[in-house]
């Protein structure tokens, strides 16, 4: 069980727009302390999964409300165009474009904008990766927001089942038929996987792991039946070889979406460790779903 958190009050602010588009859907919460003492606090920003056809970021609100209770974080939820509105790689664009905005607004939200970490399930977590993995890269800048003097670098990613290699995912074992142009990944890139084997390379996390990737904890279902757990395997060892500190921790007898709740105290460890420079241990044992 979660330790008992200290008994904050909290602040939601809802629907914050991150840019002058008027477009619903690029906009965020914030969670923070109801009556800040001034300090900076690390940021955690969560991103809702939905296969890039729907979710929303009002899912991570419970969780992130923990870990700002604590007293330790701000926290924040992105909202991103989906694939019924734009193709990739408008939904990375968005992410990068809400972490400049956080940025550039931290001051005024009490984030300290050297501490940010960014963690997402299934979509949100292939996200998550992808700006892990091209924080530095030109070509994923994107034009969208008004703070592009502000960076969209991150320190920490917490990644739940998020896709790493999508030219290798016809080759696994899945309950979905991975290589449709009807496919979420279809959808996401503008046509079937067989079709688009370039365009899937390109936007691949894989494609862009690099040794000053920042710290990476993968939690996922040993069992997952839409998003192979060989995808979590293989990011594990690509950041082994390029020596980016990591931790893989399966689910055993879980499936797609699967967590115990056990899987916070995980995470919570892993922020402390990477975000408040805590020496914390964190053990890459299996999580387990009670029966």
């Amino acid at each position: 069980m979660l330790p008992e958190p200290r008994k904050y009050l909290l602040q939601y602010e809802d629907d914050i727009p991150y840019t002058t588009s008027g477009i619903p859907e690029q906009s965020l919460d914030i969670i923070r302390l109801a009556h800040p003492d001034g300090q900076s606090r690390p940021l955690i920003i969560y991103l809702h999964d939905g296969a890039w056809q729907k979710g929303d970021k009002t899912d991570g609100n419970e969780d992130l409300a923990t870990f700002v209770r604590s007293g330790n974080y701000v926290a924040a939820s992105i909202n991103y165009r989906l694939t019924n509105n734009a193709a990739w790689p408008a939904q990375l664009h968005d992410c990068k474009a809400a972490i400049r905005w956080l940025r550039a607004h931290a001051q005024q939200y009490g984030i300290d904008s050297e501490r940010i970490a960014v963690w997402g399930k299934s979509a949100g977590a292939y996200l998550a990766l992808m700006l892990g993995a091209t924080a530095t890269n030109p070509a994923f800048k994107g034009i969208v927001g008004q703070h592009h003097n502000f960076s969209a670098k991150i320190s920490a990613v917490v990644n739940c089942a998020g896709i790493v290699d999508f030219n290798s995912l016809p080759a696994q074992p899945s309950s979905v038929d991975h290589t449709t142009a009807d496919s979420p990944e279809g959808r996401l890139l503008g046509g079937a996987l067989s079709k688009f084997i370039y365009a899937a390379k390109d936007a691949s996390p894989r494609q862009y792991i690099n040794s000053k990737m920042p710290p990476v904890l993968s939690i996922h279902s040993e069992n997952d039946d839409i998003i192979p757990y060989a995808q979590s395997e293989q990011l594990h060892q690509q950041l082994q070889a390029c020596r980016v500190p990591n931790i893989l921790i399966p689910v055993q007898k879980a499936k797609h979406g699967e967590y115990p709740k056990e899987m916070l105290l995980r995470i919570e460890a892993f922020l402390n460790r990477e975000l408040l420079q805590q020496d914390i241990n964190i053990p890459p044992d299996p999580l387990t779903i009670a029966p």
